[in-house]
């Protein structure tokens, strides 16, 4: 078991809060600034260093007009996708992480997990009931499939998809564990990666994960997310939403 290798259990948590942080855009702005980053700097070496070369299939010296008019215009249309780049990379750093996961207990000591899965969206998990709320319209609709609620669990409770993988990596290194596997559904291929950063304490402060789709052996895209662990196991008071608690109190 998963778990047991990693030495914790996230299933464990009885009370928490969980703050999630998309990185994906970070990545991407931080990828595209270091690509830009050295064709600009050798660009800028060798106008320094006035080493000729081919401008609209002709040769060009440092000496020359277009040489240096090109160097002008190029300089300029880089580094203002450079400033670009890094401001918006910056700005995305110094966003906070959004809630995502409140878990908690009811007064028969039953687990929930209320899960901001959308916009103004919830998912109340109770025992065998789930609720999707809409916070915008105070509306809701009970799911008591299993097998739909089991779903949800492993679509946004991620430790969940844990339980059923057979085969999987786990490299111990000097400041954090990495998790590895792949899960293949309809034809395409998803290779998860978690990270731990190690501490004294039982749950991890925080886990990182990326999900990397394959499709005919073709990376169809790849997420980054970053998962944030706030006051594990210290009872908290989760209120839940007036008309659900009404449903659970009529059903109890």
């Amino acid at each position: 078991m998963i778990a047991r290798k990693l030495g914790f259990d996230l299933k464990n948590i009885d009370y928490g809060l969980i703050k999630k942080r998309n990185n994906t855009a970070i990545f991407v702005l931080g990828l595209l600034f270091s690509i830009f980053f050295w064709v600009f700097i050798s660009f800028v070496i060798l106008w320094l260093m006035k080493i000729p070369f081919e401008i609209n299939g002709v040769t060009r010296e440092s000496s020359e007009i277009e040489y240096h008019n090109f160097m002008m215009t190029f300089t300029a249309v880089f580094g203002a996708f450079l400033l670009i780049f890094l401001i918006g990379f910056i700005i995305g750093l110094s966003k906070k992480p959004k809630d995502f996961i409140v878990i908690s207990k009811d007064i028969n000591l039953n687990k929930i997990y209320l899960i901001h899965y959308k916009k103004n969206r919830d998912a109340i998990i109770i025992g065998d009931s789930l609720f999707l709320y809409n916070r915008f319209t105070n509306g809701y609709e009970i799911i008591k499939n299993i097998e739909k609620i089991n779903e949800l669990k492993s679509k946004y409770l991620f430790w969940e998809r844990w339980e059923d993988i057979e085969k999987y990596k786990i490299t111990d290194k000097a400041k954090k564990t990495i998790l590895k596997f792949k899960i293949e559904d309809g034809g395409i291929v998803f290779k998860y990666r978690y990270s731990f950063n190690k501490s004294s304490s039982n749950i991890p402060f925080k886990i990182s994960e990326s999900v990397e789709k394959i499709a005919s052996r073709n990376n169809i895209g790849t997420n980054f997310n970053t998962y944030y662990f706030y006051d594990i196991n210290r009872k908290n008071d989760l209120k839940l939403p007036e008309v659900v608690a009404k449903v659970l109190a009529a059903d109890y």
